[in-house]
């Protein structure tokens, strides 16, 4: 493995020269003087005494220059010196710790032995795609900030009610069994119209099938002549109540209708929960199911 020439005067000075003009931090004297000094054993091949030097520039947790430039540059060194020396994973080490700080960085592959470009750029791509699934990750990690939003967003909607002004109808409330209490927003009298008119009906009907079984039964000689009389209780018990159920369902079903029509209300406010925005409706999903209605928000 060969290393670069003992000297490079055009090399030296390009770095010096980009460690003079870096515009983030200002270079103090001391450090250009303790770089070039490292450099200088680095140019004269004298590789360990090299890698001691710039490890007291940069191989500490903290670089000790004030300067970022000279900071990758020393990095950028002492990667190759401890190349040179057969310290390749603390190469490697170097290395991405300047690509860390400078990700752009770009190494000049003709001041450097191809197997130190090669392992500049192996750390260069492992940084790049490191970087890239970090992005990814923050991406989808925002993405999803997003969405939990959104869901957020839409539990208020459902918990959200509003007042709504409806209209109410007159024909609707001429219907009986407290339709027109129920539409008024009355449910206690609807209530009411609606189980006491259900029973006188149900009554009615009920009495009337009796009614006419029994009727059925004389008709076709089922009955003995010896029970004539308790089957024509029986008939008169029964149509006395189809006719009074009948009675009392007409009564309170024209009282229900005409209480709707005397308290009759053009309009009613109802409550109700919002509805979804559009762009909240196109990512739900509603399905029904045997344990209710389940919403799936998409990601």
């Amino acid at each position: 493995m060969a290393g670069p020439t003992a000297s490079h005067p055009m090399l030296l000075a390009g770095g010096v020269l980009l460690a003079l003009v870096a515009p983030v931090r200002p270079v103090r004297a001391s450090d250009l003087d303790d770089f070039q000094l490292c450099r200088a054993a680095y140019e004269a091949q004298e590789w360990p005494r090299a890698v001691a030097c710039f490890e007291g520039l940069v191989g500490g947790e903290l670089p000790r220059l004030g300067s970022t430039s000279l900071t990758l540059e020393s990095r950028k060194y002492l990667a190759a010196a401890y190349f040179f020396v057969g310290r390749r994973e603390a190469a490697g080490t170097q290395f991405e710790r300047l690509l860390r700080e400078d990700p752009s960085y770009e190494l000049d592959a003709s001041s450097f032995p191809v197997e130190v470009v090669e392992l500049f750029d192996h750390v260069r791509t492992e940084i790049r795609a490191e970087l890239r699934l970090a992005e990814e990750r923050a991406a989808e990690a925002a993405r999803r900030a997003e969405a939990a939003a959104r869901v957020r967003a839409l539990a208020a909607l459902f918990e959200e009610e509003v007042e709504v002004e409806v209209e109410n109808s007159r024909w609707i409330a001429a219907i009986p069994f407290g339709v027109g209490q129920f539409e008024r927003g009355d449910p206690g009298l609807g209530a009411f119209f609606l189980v006491s008119e259900s029973l006188f009906a149900l009554t009615a009907a009920l009495t009337l099938g009796v009614h006419e079984y029994v009727l059925g039964l004389v008709g076709t000689g089922s009955v003995a002549p010896g029970r004539i009389g308790e089957v024509n209780d029986i008939l008169l018990a029964m149509q006395a109540t189809n006719w009074s159920s009948v009675g009392a369902f007409v009564v309170l079903a024209a009282a229900g209708v005409l209480e709707a029509q005397l308290q009759f209300q053009p309009t009613r406010t109802v409550r109700h929960r919002r509805t979804l925005p559009p762009e909240l409706r196109e990512d739900l999903t509603l399905s029904a199911g045997p344990l209710g209605v389940s919403a799936r928000l998409r990601f």
